[in-house]
């Protein structure tokens, strides 16, 4: 029996708890593979330095899922090829431009100005073969990401199971990204399919662990999904006492602050969420339309498009389609170029109704001059999918744009 492959625990720095993000150094007989990368880019240097202790080449990097604790280290990697599935190259750019920001604010300098990437996309049920060793990757779709995955590489009959945040062990969760019960399901999917001698590597939390760890995971969900049909005033915004009751909750689960920052971000938008019949109703879409507003004006528009926008969004106006994110943001772009500088706008009527925004506003800008604005937002997965955006410009001919 070979003693290869072995598996290598790197324990990195994660935001203000100085260590508790895993990465893995899957030691081969001539080679060495990592998967995922941690955050700060002191800790992915040094994963690094490990991985290359060994002597032997690091063939590829692998990774789990988008998050920046996960993919930021890859700046440490941009050598190498980088392994993930279109869905965790998708949401890690989001990512990107969302939460740099806040991990600057944390990590200052240790937070890389420059990020990578994976660069070689891989399906469900991909096999790739490292020294001799298949790594089969598996795509499970929503759970603590919008898009989760897990590679196992199998040793003398037994299975090692890198699994992400889909399983932590005896620290807090993340549930911002909000798909908690599909989370569940995947859940309840591993429990029927991993095997009782498989052993399960975990992005935070004591690692290895057994699949019956899965079972606190699907535990400490319940608890937190419990916690929040429990509040009495269902009102949005949802106030910090109401989140407050939920942590406390949540420590009754588990006494431990471990990684309690990932529960508490932006826990109140995560709570409101999960309110019966919230569709995108109860303030919800004024909130987005705020959020529209306050980027527009600052010139964020990679942040705009990253936040509000699907990733299958089409805007639709008299003249013209534009589709997907890159064609968003150019028409952004451009449209703030033309308008220059706003000297007015006043929202004249705004309407919500689950999944669908009504708006009316007027807006004087020194480039295109006084300009009615109506438009429709429909929404898919808690972002504008479709956009309607049904502007007059006072200087456009859209008799020649539209025949009849």
């Amino acid at each position: 029996m070979s003693d290869f492959p072995k598996v290598h625990r790197f324990l990195g720095r994660f935001m203000q708890l100085p260590d508790h993000v895993n990465a893995y150094i899957v030691e081969l007989e001539k080679s060495v593979v990592v998967i995922d990368t941690t955050l700060a880019f002191s800790s992915a240097k040094e994963l690094r330095a490990k991985a290359e202790s060994f002597g032997k080449p690091i063939e590829a990097v692998l990774l789990t899922h988008g998050h920046p604790d996960h993919y930021t280290g890859l700046a440490a990697f941009g050598d190498l090829p980088r392994f993930g599935s279109q869905g965790c190259l998708e949401f890690a750019k989001e990512e990107d431009v969302i939460k740099a920001p806040t991990a600057t604010a944390y990590l200052g300098d240790d937070y890389p100005k420059v990020r990578q990437f994976p660069n070689e996309i891989v399906k469900d049920g991909t096999v790739l073969t490292f020294g001799g060793a298949k790594f089969t990757f598996f795509d499970l779709g929503p759970a603590e990401s919008p898009s989760d995955g897990l590679w196992v590489v199998e040793k003398n009959g037994a299975r090692h199971v890198f699994v992400g945040d889909v399983v932590a062990l005896n620290c807090h969760c993340f549930f911002r990204d909000g798909y908690v019960h599909e989370w569940n399901n995947v859940l309840g999917r591993l429990q029927k399919e991993l095997r009782s001698r498989d052993l399960l590597y975990l992005g935070h939390g004591e690692s290895p662990t057994s699949t019956e760890t899965i079972k606190w995971q699907l535990d400490y969900n319940q608890a937190f999904l419990k916690a929040v049909a429990q509040i009495e005033d269902k009102s949005v915004p949802v106030s910090r006492a109401t989140q407050e009751k939920v942590i406390a909750a949540m420590k009754q689960y588990l006494p431990s602050d471990a990684t309690i920052f990932l529960l508490d971000y932006e826990l109140g938008d995560s709570i409101a969420d999960l309110y019966p019949n919230r569709g995108f109703g109860r303030g919800r879409g004024k909130e987005l339309y705020k959020q529209q507003l306050k980027l527009m004006a600052s010139g964020k528009i990679d942040e705009l498009i990253a936040r509000n926008y699907h990733k299958d969004a089409m805007m639709v106006a008299f003249d013209c389609v534009h589709r997907g994110h890159s064609e968003l943001k150019e028409y952004y772009v451009d449209t703030l170029k033309l308008m220059g500088k706003v000297t007015y706008l006043a929202t004249e009527y705004f309407a919500e109704f689950e999944d669908v925004v009504l708006f009316k506003a007027v807006i004087t800008s020194e480039g295109r001059g006084t300009v009615h604005a109506d438009n429709a937002l429909y929404i898919k997965d808690g972002k504008i999918y479709r956009h309607q955006a049904l502007t007059l410009l006072p200087d456009a001919d859209y008799d020649k744009l539209v025949p009849f």
